[in-house]
């Protein structure tokens, strides 16, 4: 059988930082091995199924599971306000509800006041 797997593995999907996984490659969508070797990798085959939904989409899966599981690196971030609502989405379409709720319930109260249109005085909005 094939040795080790580990290194495309990693550079498919690096988990070391947020950062790192944005910056994986997600254009990867076969491995074929010339050597007279078969591979059995659930972990690579699963990561190449995920890379086969186009690379916009690829990434934003990846970074869906890797916030699932180090949600406390958002919360973390100085986020921009207008970044917010990607995130959450990105978190929303990919991830599951479970992390979307520990998310908001986590989010400083000052990103959910909203400016009137007639008015500049901020009103308190409440999300379930």
């Amino acid at each position: 059988s094939f040795q080790s797997l580990s290194p495309l593995i990693e550079c498919a999907f690096n988990k070391k930082s947020l950062n790192s996984v944005a910056e994986s490659n997600h254009t990867l969508k076969h491995v074929f091995l010339n050597c007279g070797y078969s591979y059995e990798c659930d972990e690579l085959e699963r990561i190449l199924k995920i890379n086969r939904l186009g690379k916009v989409e690829a990434r934003r899966t990846k970074i869906a599971m890797y916030l699932e599981k180090h949600l406390s690196v958002l919360l973390q971030l100085d986020m921009d306000t207008l970044v917010l609502p990607r995130m959450l989405c990105i978190i929303g379409q990919n991830g599951n509800m479970s992390t979307m709720y520990r998310l908001v319930q986590n989010l400083p109260s000052e990103l959910f006041l909203i400016s009137r249109a007639n008015n500049d005085d901020p009103m308190d909005v409440e999300y379930l």
